[in-house]
């Protein structure tokens, strides 16, 4: 019997089988059946996502934009309005600002790709968790892990911020008090995961056992390639089509293991020197820390993992804008900040334009000029977010 939420579209991608979890395979359904509707196409099981019928593409793009639009109101509405400068034009600005960003715009109604939704859907659960809402927060953790697994990265901040509101509550003292109220939280957090991510789970396992295992067994199915990921691997190797990512590189060392070793050293020196601040201080948590811890944590996972893709940028991008925009509501920016914006705008759409228009940049340019042309971008691109960790390092003793 055919799994009931994998009917019209299945088996998407050129390897031929879906690697994406439930909630997106969902998502993906939704769309075609759309467009079944609209055209009264029939999709085969094995058609490539580039190769489907337009009225595919004009929903996915359509309903991407809908996202997008959609969360811009919620961001205005919940937050932007209340500016702490009490100035409307200037939460307006802001909301301007976030609504026409081009990297939601490239990635999502240019491209078509599903990263921003489930972006949307962590900074929605930071958002309830900051409101102390965490049956809410934990739904939509469950969710964005369910869309992506790239989503389990959030899971260390969603700790941290657990504990650091149970802090808070404690009165600042870590104490057998503090211990029953964080064991409740992570208890009804955990059963509200757990529950919610076995509810969409079931229906797959039952009629697709092998399908819904697939997006877990085939993490490692693509080679280590370079798609124009402005990461440290693109300053060492450059425009290459693709490396062993296996290959021993220092030692008993191999690219991906350096990779996920500079990946967890960084994330937690950011929740370590995070947490000190809240110990030290007894600073308050609010939804701006979340978000800084976020971006840092995303940043290294784009900046130093292998297996990159160009459209991950907007991972570590967009948490990066919301804490501009945040400054900006409050006045408190540098003039090198709206440098390091400006400049960190441009470097990570041409990482996504190099690639949606790889065929033309090669015509314009000599391979040797892309090879520098990427090398420097990345290079640029490593240095924004080092000098964000040596900033949040210099700065959390001020605040």
């Amino acid at each position: 019997m055919e799994n009931p939420f994998v009917v019209y579209v299945k088996n998407l991608g050129p390897s031929g089988t879906s690697v994406y979890p439930p909630l997106a395979n969902l998502y993906i359904d939704i769309e075609a059946f759309l467009s079944l509707i609209w055209e009264k196409i029939i999709i085969k099981s094995n058609a490539s996502i580039n190769s489907l019928a337009p009225s595919y593409k004009i929903i996915r793009k359509f309903t991407l934009g809908l996202f997008h639009f959609l969360f811009s109101i919620f961001l205005y509405k919940k937050i932007l309005k209340y500016a702490p400068s009490g100035n409307k034009s200037r939460a307006f600005i802001a909301f301007l600002i976030w609504l026409f960003n081009p990297l939601s715009l490239l990635v999502g109604t240019v491209w078509g790709q599903l990263d921003e939704i489930m972006v949307i859907l962590i900074f929605l659960c930071l958002y309830f968790l900051s409101k102390k809402k965490i049956t809410v927060s934990a739904i939509l953790l469950a969710a964005a892990v369910l869309f992506k697994l790239q989503g389990i990265i959030i899971l260390p901040v969603y700790l941290f911020g657990l504990t650091a509101i149970t802090y808070t509550e404690n009165k600042g003292k870590i104490n057998k008090k503090f211990l029953r109220l964080l064991y409740t939280k992570l208890s009804i957090s955990g059963f509200t995961f757990i529950l919610i991510f076995t509810a969409f789970s079931l229906p797959f396992i039952k009629y697709d056992r092998e399908g819904y295992f697939r997006f877990l067994t085939n993490l490692r199915i693509f080679p280590f390639v370079h798609m124009n990921g402005f990461n440290m691997w693109m300053f060492l190797f450059g425009n290459k089509v693709q490396v062993n990512d296996n290959e021993i590189l220092v030692r008993n060392l191999s690219h991906h293991t350096i990779g996920i070793s500079i990946f967890i050293f960084l994330s937690i020196n950011v929740l370590i020197v995070s947490a000190k601040k809240f110990v030290k201080e007894k600073i308050k948590l609010s939804y701006y820390h979340l978000i800084e811890i976020l971006y840092l944590t995303y940043g290294a996972f784009f900046l130093f993992m292998t297996e990159i893709h160009e459209r991950y940028i907007v991972y570590m991008y967009l948490p990066f804008l919301l804490l501009f925009i945040f400054k900006y509501l409050k006045g408190k920016l540098h003039i090198l900040e709206y440098i390091q914006i400006i400049v960190f705008t441009l470097v990570s759409a041409s990482n996504l334009l190099l690639v949606l228009y790889q065929d033309k940049v090669l015509n314009l340019f000599r391979e040797n000029n892309i090879d520098f042309l990427v090398r420097t971008l990345s290079v640029i691109v490593l240095y924004s977010y080092l000098i964000s960790i040596i900033f949040l390092r210099n700065t959390l003793k001020q605040r």
